[in-house]
Parts: C-alpha cells; sequence; structure tokens
C-alpha cells in the first residue's frame, strides 16, 4: 500500500440509528477483521444485513498485541527517499473481475477494507460483548466508510468501528484467531469482491495464508 493521496478520514458523530440509502433504517458497522466473514456475524448478531464492501481511508490494518485485528490512523508525514524506495513494487495483476477492479480504485491510498452490516434490534449490544467494550478492549468510534454501491459507485456513510486505542504495536495473531480471519478472507473474496492485492500486501502481513491439502 502506498501513503494516502487524500485527507484522512472524516469523523461522523451520529446520536442513533437513522436512514441509511433512504430506504432501511438502522446502524451501520465495518467488520474488518474476523468479521469479514458474514457467518460469523450471522452467527453473533442474528438480526445484522450484510451490506456490502467498504473502505475506511487514512487508517491502517494491524495485528496488535493482543493477537487480534485493530486499526490505526495513518502517520500524514511525507515520506522520505529511503521510505520510498522500501515500498513493495505492485504486483502484476491478472485479468480481475469486474467487481475487484471496482473496488481496487483504491490501491494507491493507504486505507482499510471491510464489510458494511447494518444491524438488527439489539445487535449493538450484542456486538459491545464480542468486542469487550466494557473491560476497555475496544473503543466504539463513528467513522466515514466508502461503501461500494451495486452501481459500481463509492458513497460515504457513517458506520460503527470497533477500535483499540491503547494496544497499538505490530505483533503475531493467536493461533484460533488465524482460522477465523482466513474464513473472513474467503468469504468477504467470494461475495464481495476483497481485493486480492489488498489481501497479499496488508493481511498477509500478519495473516498466513491457509494450507491447501
Amino acid at each position: 500500500m502506498t501513503d494516502p493521496t487524500r485527507a484522512n478520514s472524516k469523523t461522523t458523530f451520529v446520536v442513533g440509528p437513522g436512514a441509511v440509502d433512504g430506504q432501511k433504517a438502522g446502524l451501520l458497522y465495518f467488520g474488518y477483521g474476523s468479521n469479514l466473514s458474514s457467518t460469523q456475524m450471522c452467527s453473533r448478531c442474528p438480526g445484522s444485513e450484510t451490506v456490502g464492501l467498504a473502505f475506511l481511508p487514512g487508517y491502517r490494518f494491524i495485528i496488535n498485541e493482543r493477537g487480534f485485528a485493530n486499526v490505526l490512523p495513518v502517520k500524514t508525514t511525507t515520506p522520505s527517499v529511503a521510505d520510498e524506495a522500501d515500498k513493495p513494487s505492485k504486483p502484476q495483476e491478472e485479468t480481475p473481475r469486474v467487481q475487484e477492479t471496482t473496488a481496487s480504485r483504491h490501491m494507491d491510498e493507504q486505507g482499510v477494507y471491510g464489510i458494511v452490516y447494518r444491524l438488527g434490534d439489539g445487535d449493538e449490544d450484542l456486538l459491545d460483548g464480542f468486542e469487550g467494550v466494557l473491560t476497555g478492549t475496544y473503543a466504539k468510534e463513528m467513522r466515514t466508510v466508502e461503501l461500494l454501491t451495486s452501481t459500481g459507485e463509492w458513497q460515504e456513510k457513517p458506520a460503527l468501528v470497533y477500535i483499540d486505542g491503547l494496544r497499538v504495536s505490530e505483533d503475531v495473531p493467536r493461533r484460533e484467531y488465524i482460522a477465523r480471519m482466513n474464513r473472513g478472507v474467503d468469504e468477504a473474496k467470494r461475495e464481495w469482491g476483497l481485493p486480492q492485492g489488498y489481501i497479499d500486501d496488508v493481511i498477509r502481513r500478519f495473516i498466513p495464508s491457509a494450507p491447501k491439502f
């Protein structure tokens, strides 16, 4: 991933659930870790509905000291010549699917891909429990994400994001988390076109791929 070409993502504060896309009401949630898996989200939050692929600009994905996913704001300092030289070369792309071509327009700016869900009644409280909000594991924040619509356009939407502001160093994932992350990556790519370049350049820095038998 290269340095951001646009300003950091805007913070949007939302008092409560409201109209989304002028149709259904419900708070949007941006899942970037194991909740890339719609299967896991369905089991955790039965009232939730998968909306689609989204992009959180101005942040970067890591696995932190707890062994779980986290997102951190991108530093906006100008990169040095040495930093530019250390950047990985952009991989040769095979003939991509139309959906992946559309999603990959963000590959030249730093940010985090995820899946957006519309939460149903009681789902936010359930998520708080899984994310350890009461114990201080993650904090709930509202951020503006760019949601990929069915017409191939990106629309800015306010979404709930769980962020750990205390444990911000890169570390290795827990063993059980690797399997859950790989399921999420596989489902998000198959169902929503999560870009392969993002998987290779960002996720695979922390999460090894599942062995092929």
